[in-house]
């Protein structure tokens, strides 16, 4: 747990299993979202990103998977709420935005128009933490944006966590070999020198 101890801790998942018959997609040992906190999850495309993500919103099973495990938010354990007690809970206490790639590359919008407005979608974040206290669970595969929004990051591959800790640490040093590859993948615009 982090520093300030489990009374700061928003969102704790502990050993999250979720299933497709006997496949399992997402094997998390342990991750949690301190008050105030934006922790970034990110691995490649199919990593168990969206999963967990259905799995704390209670949302798993419209997709046709098993979760077992742990997903406290604020101390209440949310495997064990009703469907009822769940949709009371999405939009008031947890909620996701999912990103719509087709709407922010839409053609009709220019370049610099997309990019200032998803420039705005984090700064907006970043204000809520820090006026409202809002904690944030930010699920991208986009480790750029990660490493500028993000307080710690969680690295998935395969349905688990291989690497977590502070962003600028991970981001910077990774100590898992998959962690070092996503990074190297990352375009790197360079300016030309002058002829």
């Amino acid at each position: 747990m982090q520093a300030d101890g489990p009374a700061g801790v928003r969102l704790a998942i502990a050993g999250l299993d979720v299933r497709f018959g006997d496949r399992q997609v997402v094997d998390v040992d342990e991750l949690h979202v301190g008050a105030a906190e934006i922790v970034g999850l990110a691995g490649e495309s199919g990593s168990g990103k969206s999963m967990t993500t259905l799995a704390v919103l209670g949302l798993a099973h419209t997709v046709g998977a098993t979760v077992r495990g742990s997903i406290t938010l604020d101390g209440t354990e949310l495997t064990r709420l009703s469907q009822r007690e769940l949709r009371d809970l999405r939009g008031r206490r947890i909620a996701a935005i999912f990103q719509s790639p087709a709407a922010a590359f839409s053609p009709v919008f220019q370049v610099g128009s997309v990019v200032d407005r998803a420039l705005r979608l984090l700064e907006v974040l970043r204000e809520l933490r820090d006026r409202d206290g809002m904690s944030v669970l930010f699920i991208s595969h986009d480790l750029a944006v990660v490493a500028e929004l993000c307080d710690r990051v969680a690295i998935m591959r395969q349905g688990r966590i291989v690497e977590q800790g502070p962003a600028a640490r991970v981001l910077s040093a990774p100590a898992d070999p998959y962690t070092a590859d996503l990074l190297a993948a990352v375009p790197v615009i360079r300016a030309e020198a002058a002829p």
